[in-house]
């Protein structure tokens, strides 16, 4: 598979009415054609994606006897997010997201 995909930021408009505005996070995905299609799936639809990806890969291992690349990766990733949280923990959180995430008058 070829293509590309990214996260970007916007400010979105929030349906909480004590706040006008948030920081939403959402997907470019660029195909092998060329065509760019940007995506906005729910957190938790991000996470069964991943898991579908997650046996596919893990499918393909066991059938095809080799080792689980997928699953050094997966651990991989879970370091790179445990330091990202103890990085969170120690730098200040940027200026857009106390932007966009104050309260309405009212």
């Amino acid at each position: 598979m070829s293509g590309r995909i990214s996260v970007k930021f916007r400010l979105g408009r929030s349906k909480d009415p004590r706040y006008s505005r948030y920081l939403e996070w959402y997907l470019v995905v660029e195909g092998e054609d060329g065509v760019r299609t940007t995506l906005s799936p729910s957190f938790r639809e991000l996470f069964d994606v991943l898991r579908d990806v997650l046996v596919h890969e893990l499918r393909n291992d066991v059938t095809r006897i080799r080792r689980s690349e997928f699953l050094r990766a997966i651990r991989s990733l879970l370091n790179v997010m445990i330091e990202a949280i103890h990085e969170f923990r120690s730098t200040p959180i940027p200026e857009i997201y106390h932007i966009a995430n104050r309260k309405t008058d009212g």
